[in-house]
């Protein structure tokens, strides 16, 4: 991160996401559990696509063992005048 921003703010939302990833995974997973289904699947869709029922899978896994989650920063310039500093002080 470049050194005039700072983290004003950070909020972990991977609880909010799961619900939607556990769902992708189950798709996920229903693609790969039936090879005849996919080979019809990957002649209609574009590789791209069955590239992202991949990541749903690693994605599922990642969170449920907490090695990846999801995470939103708020950066602040440090450089610039904020009235808030102002207000507090």
């Amino acid at each position: 991160m470049r050194e005039e921003y700072s983290i004003a703010e950070a909020n972990d939302f991977t609880q909010y996401i799961l619900p939607s990833v556990i769902r992708s995974e189950s798709m996920a997973r229903r693609y790969f559990a039936y090879p005849i289904f996919a080979r019809a699947i990957n002649k209609i869709l574009p590789f791209d696509v069955v590239k992202t029922f991949i990541s749903g899978l690693l994605l599922a896994t990642s969170i449920k063992r907490q090695i990846a989650g999801y995470y939103i920063h708020v950066l602040e310039n440090d450089n610039q005048f904020h009235f808030h500093h102002i207000l507090s002080n």
